[in-house]
C-alpha cells in the first residue's frame, strides 16, 4: 500500500523535526530558559503529530488484514521504519524531559 510508505516517511520527518527542537531546546536552556521550553513544546507537538499518524498506519495494515494478509515486503518495510522512528522518538523524548526538570 503506498499509503503507508508515504505516512511512514511523513511520520520519520514528524520525529526528525522532534530532534530537531529537542536539540535547540537543550542548546538553550541555560541562556534562554524561555526559548528552550518553547522549543520543548514544539518537539513535544511534532511528537504528537507522529503518533497521529501513527495511529492511522496501524489501522490501515489491520484493515489490509481484514480481507487479505499484506505482502510480506510491506509489513518488514513497516517494521524497519517503525523501529526507526521508536528510536528517534526516545532520544527526542530524553532531551525534552531535559528541558522539563
Amino acid at each position: 500500500m503506498k499509503i503507508i510508505k508515504k505516512i511512514s516517511h511523513q511520520i520519520k520527518e514528524e520525529a526528525e523535526g522532534a530532534m530537531e527542537y529537542a536539540k535547540c531546546a537543550v542548546h538553550y536552556k541555560e541562556e534562554y530558559p524561555d526559548l528552550a521550553r518553547a522549543y520543548a513544546e514544539m518537539a513535544e507537538q511534532e511528537l504528537i503529530h507522529a503518533n497521529k499518524l501513527h495511529d492511522f498506519v496501524v489501522k490501515f495494515i489491520a484493515k489490509a488484514r481484514e480481507t487479505v494478509e499484506p505482502p510480506k515486503w510491506m509489513l518488514e518495510m513497516w517494521e524497519e521504519e517503525h523501529r526507526e522512528i521508536v528510536e528517534e522518538v526516545a532520544k527526542a523524548k530524553a532531551m525534552i524531559s531535559m528541558i522539563q526538570r
